[in-house]
């Protein structure tokens, strides 16, 4: 596994660590992806059946100028990888790569990537599949231990500090996934091989606007999240509906999510300590949030 001690990383191979799987977990400091020999060094001797790859560079900027990092952090790392081990290569992208197409999502519709980081993710989708790999479009996965760059952290660390959080007004929906299910999708897909060589969404299938995702973290803590809805415009191309659909994975594995966001939130506020009673006011809020 690369990529073992990011958020998702390290849930998973605790999972699997758990279910008694042999894991090879490589972050960054242990292996350079990108350095081709390095990976088959680190590969010599070991028997692999499969190599889940989560490494990535998270970019929100959607600059240009990011793309030739991106696409080295994503393409060349995959094709090192598909070079030096010839096991299944399950590969992590984001449904991001739909852009702004009708959602919700599906498999077979066209791609449209608006940020050098989702057309990085595509290219290095489109090469596992031609290696008979499975390319994962995964959502937005929250859960415990979860870095403050994301918006669910970022409203559990307002929640607690007292604020402010300066958002968008919140109209632009997005599929919430709960970081445990996203480990148990992950695991159904490397031992799916009726998914490999080509692309399957892990998702909820629910679009869950973002001002409705402040009410729901208000309800799970009792109190309210001191935010400022309409305080900072849309990004320019804003996507307002990301949604995908699960029917594929759920047809091929019979996975299914098995925690709604209502629930998830709980979950998240109780590994915090962070539910309390309801406060009668509602602080502002100016700092800047950013979408996740």
């Amino acid at each position: 596994m690369t990529g073992s001690s990011g958020f998702l990383g390290r849930a998973l191979t605790a999972r699997l660590n758990h279910l008694g799987a042999r894991v090879v977990a490589w972050s960054r400091a242990e292996c350079d992806l990108e350095d081709s020999e390095a990976i088959r060094k680190r590969l010599r001797g070991v028997e692999v059946d499969a190599v889940i790859h989560l490494a990535g560079r998270p970019d929100r900027t959607r600059a240009i100028s990011r793309a030739p990092e991106l696409m080295r952090a994503h393409f060349t790392t995959t094709l090192n990888l598909m070079q030096a081990t010839e096991a299944i290569l399950v590969h992590v992208g984001t449904l991001d790569e739909y852009g702004a197409g009708r959602a919700p999502f599906r498999e077979e519709q066209a791609p449209a990537p608006n940020s050098p980081y989702a057309l990085s993710k595509l290219a290095a989708g489109h090469l596992v599949c031609l290696g008979g790999g499975v390319h994962v479009r995964l959502s937005l996965v929250y859960g415990p231990g979860q870095s403050s760059g994301f918006l669910v952290p970022q409203l559990l660390n307002a929640l607690e500090a007292g604020g402010p959080l300066a958002m968008s007004p919140g109209e632009q929906q997005r599929d919430f996934l709960y970081l445990e299910d996203a480990v148990d999708g992950l695991i159904r897909i490397a031992l799916c091989p009726s998914l490999r060589g080509g692309i399957v969404n892990l998702c909820t299938g629910t679009g869950t606007p973002l001002r409705d995702l402040v009410g729901l973290l208000e309800q799970a803590a009792g109190r309210p999240v001191p935010v400022q809805l309409g305080a900072l415009p849309y990004r320019s191309g804003e996507v307002f509906q990301s949604v995908g659909c699960p029917e594929r994975l759920k047809e091929h594995t019979n996975w299914r999510p098995g925690i709604s966001l209502a629930e998830g939130l709980g979950r998240l506020l109780a590994s915090r300590g962070a539910a309390g009673p309801l406060s009668s006011g509602h602080p502002g809020a100016e700092v800047n949030s950013s979408e996740p």
